[in-house]
């Protein structure tokens, strides 16, 4: 059976004034890591995802461990929409880790 594939772009702007808040950021960050997102800028990290069925999963797991303050947004999209990102200044992900559009389950 083959399922089309999709992203998560995670975009988030958390403070870090106080220790707690560097605490906070740092928790955030490592969760996000450990949890197969790849950097793709400051605060914006993407995750490839089995399209749709995953993706209330992993706001599921993000709103665990989501920090007192700050903003954090999610957007699912299709791996055919994130392939259309363009790039205009700089070099961005190495669009081969998104090459194929299914997989096989």
């Amino acid at each position: 059976m083959l399922i089309r594939k999709g992203v998560i772009l995670l975009f988030f702007d958390l403070p870090t004034l106080t220790r707690e808040d560097k605490a906070e950021y740092r928790k955030f960050r490592k969760f996000i890591l450990e949890n197969g997102y790849m950097y793709m800028q400051n605060s914006a990290y993407v995750k490839l995802l089995k399209y749709n069925e995953t993706y209330k999963k992993e706001v599921r797991k993000l709103n665990a461990v989501l920090p007192k303050r700050g903003i954090i947004n999610t957007l699912n999209l299709t791996l055919k929409e994130f392939q259309k990102m363009d790039y205009i200044v700089g070099s961005g992900l190495d669009m081969k880790l998104f090459s194929d559009d299914l997989i096989e389950i």
